[in-house]
């Protein structure tokens, strides 16, 4: 969602009214230390907030964004001519506009934009989940939750954000600071309650969920990713750490089946309920994999038993369910609600979505970007799968990502009977290069990679398209294609260009042609 401009906020939202920056600042300054240093030149009044010099937004207060490649402070004068007010610096410009100097605009954008909007979590019910997989689909599970008890409910997330009935794209996994307060602000305004929250680890360690109450924090895994930006596993779990504070939320429901969720359960400050297959759990399961059918999971503990018959597909769901289930449990929606609403879900879109239909062969398209999260829908197809079934994998990495993933993802995917590497999402990077890293010294015998290659059970293609019509044609029944890694992205970025690709879509046309003389009407 773009910033909201004036017109709609003065038109729309009369209760929200130009303030001035001196008062936000004031506000603001009542729950945090970190505006204890920042100096106001001169007061203005404010109509909007924004961190896009290119927006055209008069009255706006601009935020000069410290950042990886470019510098905020280089565009104010841009957003100056296009209507800003006044700027959020951390120096002085020689610009005759107010500006407030703070230690790190970074830091003190969500707050400010909490004080903005009259911060709105504090009258929210706000669940915020957090893990390297897993959180679109627990998000999913409890905003259906959370529909169920008392409409309209709230989801903000990877796919989309959600208020109600109403889907406002989404470009990050975690909004920026100000989108997120609006928001917030636009879900108490229309009468949400509770509202469901994916919270990356970058959005933790860039502050863009700064002055948000959250009720829960859940945890659900870590294992290695986005090491291209934390460096160390170490930086990513003090990150992911962040959610689980004092001030920040109230109590945390953990996952505990790995090292990073037991060690998070024992140093954090607030109370937490732990869950997993993990039989110290405070809430232990047991998961049985009913094929495409989906899953069976027992809970058990405290709470009191529980069976949830669900139409997820993998006993990897098993831990969302139980997640969604307890939290909602915590909130005190009612037990048979909950179970009832778990068992009618499916899948959100992307994750583990079958588009073959009717065909003689199953065709997945999957968001399976970490080699965990492959190895498991591996598997997972493999228990489906009659023994005579082979299949095959279509992959390939995302450009300016963590790179040291790239090989083990590629091993990961041999374990498969047929690897077909392709491009995914390869930014400014040379997609035969990510390629050349995914199969990295396993095949010294294939030679020089070239942009169109085979060698036993390994292909390449760089055009992704064909790379699928490939996959399905060579199909036979009961075969079956895994598409990962982009999910239900819509588009591939290209360089400078971005360039409109749904895999479903895709993958949809070409079994209909490999099998159309076998699709039943």
């Amino acid at each position: 969602m773009a910033d909201i401009d004036n017109t709609f906020l003065q038109e729309d939202y009369p209760d929200l009214q130009p303030q001035l920056l001196s008062a936000v600042l004031a506000k603001a300054s009542v729950s945090t230390d970190k505006l204890d240093n920042a100096v106001l030149t001169r007061d203005e009044l404010v109509f909007s907030l924004g961190s896009d010099s290119r927006r055209r937004q008069k009255g706006s207060l601009f935020f000069a964004i410290v950042g990886q490649n470019s510098d905020g402070h280089d565009f104010v004068a841009e957003a100056v001519a296009n209507g800003a007010a006044a700027a959020v610096v951390e120096r002085l410009l020689p610009l005759d506009i107010p500006q407030l100097v703070v230690p790190s605009v970074r830091e003190c954008m969500g707050i400010l934009a909490g004080a903005f909007y009259k911060n709105p979590s504090q009258d929210l019910e706000i669940v915020g989940i957090t893990g390297t997989n897993g959180k679109t689909t627990t998000c999913h599970l409890l905003y259906s939750c959370f529909e169920a008890h008392k409409a309209p409910a709230g989801k903000i997330g990877t796919i989309d954000n959600q208020l109600g009935g109403l889907h406002i794209p989404a470009s990050l996994t975690t909004p920026e600071a100000i989108e997120l307060q609006q928001l917030l602000f636009l879900m108490r305004r229309n009468n949400v309650s509770q509202v469901a929250v994916e919270v990356s680890s970058h959005a933790l360690d860039m502050h863009r969920v700064a002055a948000v109450q959250f009720k829960i924090g859940v945890f659900l895994n870590m294992t290695p990713e986005h090491l291209e930006y934390h460096k160390t596993m170490e930086a990513y779990f003090a990150a992911k750490s962040k959610l689980f504070e004092k001030n920040v939320c109230e109590q945390g429901v953990i996952c505990i089946d790995d090292s990073w969720g037991k060690k998070l359960a024992s140093t954090a400050r607030i109370p937490v309920v732990t869950f997993g297959f993990d039989k110290s759990s405070d809430i232990p399961i047991v998961a049985t994999g009913k094929g495409l059918d989906g899953t069976e999971v027992l809970i058990s503990g405290p709470m009191g038993k529980a069976r949830i018959r669900s139409k997820l597909i993998s006993t990897v769901n098993a831990l969302n369910l139980t997640a969604a289930y307890v939290t909602a449990r915590i909130l005190g929606i009612d037990k048979s609600l909950i179970i009832d609403t778990l068992e009618s879900c499916t899948a959100p879109p992307g994750r583990f979505e079958i588009v073959s239909g009717n065909a003689p062969c199953l065709v997945v398209v999957d968001y399976a970007h970490t080699p965990e999260a492959l190895a498991a829908l591996i598997r997972t197809t493999r228990n489906i799968l009659p023994p005579s079934g082979q299949i095959a994998v279509v992959l390939g990495a995302r450009g300016n990502r963590f790179k040291a993933k790239r090989s083990p993802m590629g091993e990961t995917a041999e374990t498969a009977d047929s690897v077909i590497y392709t491009t995914d999402s390869p930014d400014d990077e040379d997609p035969l290069a990510i390629v050349t890293d995914m199969i990295g010294e396993r095949h010294p015998h294939i030679g020089k990679i070239e942009n169109r290659a085979q060698c036993c059970n390994i292909f390449i293609e760089l055009d992704r398209r064909e790379a699928i019509r490939q996959a399905v044609a060579a199909s036979d029944r009961g075969d079956a294609i895994l598409i990962t890694g982009r999910g239900h992205e819509t588009s591939q970025k290209i360089g400078d260009r971005r360039i409109s690709l749904d895999d479903r879509l895709v993958a949809g046309e070409a079994v209909a042609e490999r099998w159309k003389n076998d699709m039943k009407v």
